[in-house]
């Protein structure tokens, strides 16, 4: 038992030394995303949260976790639409 236990923590203390390295993108890495304004994309969404007695996030914790993000092909036009969800506006779809 014993034996097992150093092994769990030298195996974590690896992962953990390993997480800490730097991770710098190389010259051969790719850029996987790029910045563009809300003028050039044609998306302004804002998951706006009003915070009162009855929602705020000793309440409710949930509440800052409920919305998302989805992309695909919605209405069948052979570009990708984004769908936004929003927890206390309404969602959109771009």
């Amino acid at each position: 038992m014993r034996k097992m236990c150093l092994f769990a923590t030298l195996v974590s203390t690896i992962f953990l030394l390993n997480s800490c390295r730097e991770n710098k993108l190389s010259e051969e890495s790719p850029v996987r995303f790029t910045d563009l304004p809300s003028s050039q994309t044609g998306i302004n969404f804002n998951n706006a949260i009003i915070e009162n007695d009855s929602v705020n996030l000793l309440v409710n914790e949930y509440t800052y976790m409920g919305s998302g993000v989805g992309v695909g092909d919605f209405n069948n036009d052979g570009l990708p639409d984004v769908f936004f969800a929003a927890t206390q506006s309404r969602a959109k779809l771009y």
